[in-house]
């Protein structure tokens, strides 16, 4: 795996944590008080700036390299940094052990190590959240909050500066070009969300894209173990792609895709009506089936049609889903198939529908269903296919 392939897709998610938690220290360190003027900002200086008016304060590089223990793959990073006239730093996911012997050439603008901890300088890309609880929750003790104990509560503003943090960097992305990016938070706003949370419907899409998120970030350890998974250069970076696609999907149109793989559970609902997120979205489904076949189909490309469904195109048409249901639930899975009216495998001429375990004809199996009469679907022409017999026969 290549160092840059962890790094980049870091770079859309981890980045934007280590802003969130550089953000709250700054506003605890000012016990709350005097944070007019205060930004943090994303992809302008380096990957992260702490600014206070015109005044830089603080520039951070986020480099997320799982093998990087030692100081060599930094040195052209460390080179190239922009400077501020404040504290200039690194972060990285895994200790480097030998920075000490870093020579002033190799490290020309002094850039320091980020402090996660006394002891600590640097934070893998699962203890991340964890640093950030802890700086929500110091916040709310530090203004005596009601809730400065109830974990869920630190979770929901956590989770609330995300989103906001999420939706601004998809708006850029897709309305600016990189030199004209503006994504920053004012220190005030992230404040407000951490005291008093909103209860909004596009929490339930954060939570979401945080998890598909850590789904890759298993997938690229994976890549990384012993033995690594080897995959050609050009198929890693489609798979980097297509995630970072999801990811970047509005609101509306991740909740079709997830309507496309998980069509058994969301029949009948919508994303905004549920307490939790289970019905739209599971870890494992989306591991196994979805990135495993997304990992291992590489003679045919997977294919995003109108951004939410998810299929590949061969002879046939394939639906690529999430769904691993057990064998007893087969039947109901078959039915909420046929009648789910936001599963587009008419309109995408689909013939198979890839899961975890299920074979066989749909009509077969859910014999009681009838054509829909608004639809030009033919469930005679609907099977399941396994995973695994998916990646033979596309490949």
């Amino acid at each position: 795996m290549s160092q840059n392939a962890t790094a980049s897709w870091s770079g859309y998610s981890h980045q934007g944590k280590v802003g969130l938690l550089i953000a709250l220290k700054t506003i605890r360190t000012l016990n709350c008080e005097g944070l007019d003027g205060y930004y943090i900002e994303f992809e302008t200086q380096e990957d992260v700036k702490l600014v206070q008016a015109a005044n830089d304060l603080q520039v951070h590089q986020v480099k997320a390299y799982l093998s990087g223990t030692t100081k060599g793959p930094y040195t052209d990073a460390l080179h190239a940094f922009h400077p501020c006239p404040g504290s200039n730093f690194l972060h990285t996911i895994c200790e480097i052990t030998n920075w000490e012997t870093l020579t002033p050439a190799q490290n020309p603008h002094g850039v320091e190590r980020y402090p996660y901890a006394p002891d600590r300088n640097f934070c893998s890309l699962d203890d991340i959240e964890s640093y950030i609880l802890i700086e929500i929750r110091a916040i709310l003790q530090q203004i005596h909050h009601a809730q400065a104990n109830n974990q869920p509560w630190a979770k929901q503003g956590y989770l609330e500066c995300q989103d906001l943090l999420d939706a601004k960097i998809r708006y850029e992305h897709a309305n600016k070009a990189k030199a004209d990016y503006q994504i920053r938070l004012s220190l005030p706003e992230i404040f407000d969300l951490v005291r008093n949370p909103p209860v909004r419907q596009r929490m339930a899409t954060c939570a979401i894209r945080a998890e598909i998120y850590q789904q890759y970030v298993i997938f690229i350890q994976d890549l990384s173990a012993n033995p690594p998974l080897v995959l050609p250069p050009n198929h890693e970076t489609f798979v980097k792609e297509i995630i970072e696609t999801i990811c970047s999907l509005s609101d509306r149109e991740l909740e079709l895709f997830l309507n496309q793989i998980f069509p058994y559970t969301t029949y009948g609902k919508t994303l905004g009506s549920q307490m939790l997120t289970d019905a739209f979205f599971t870890s494992s489904g989306f591991f196994t089936p979805f990135l495993h076949a997304l990992i291992h189909v590489q003679n045919t490309p997977l294919t995003l049609e109108g951004n939410t469904y998810p299929h590949y195109k061969g002879t046939d048409n394939y639906l690529l889903t999430a769904l691993q249901n057990a064998e007893l639930e087969k039947q109901k899975v078959a039915k909420n198939i046929l009648i789910h009216d936001k599963l587009n495998t008419a309109r995408y001429e689909a013939r198979y529908i890839i899961t975890e375990h299920y074979t066989g004809s749909l009509s077969a199996i859910a014999p009681r269903i009838l054509e829909k009469t608004n639809s030009i679907l033919s469930p005679q022409k609907l099977d399941f296919i396994t995973v695994q017999d998916a990646i033979q026969t596309l490949n």
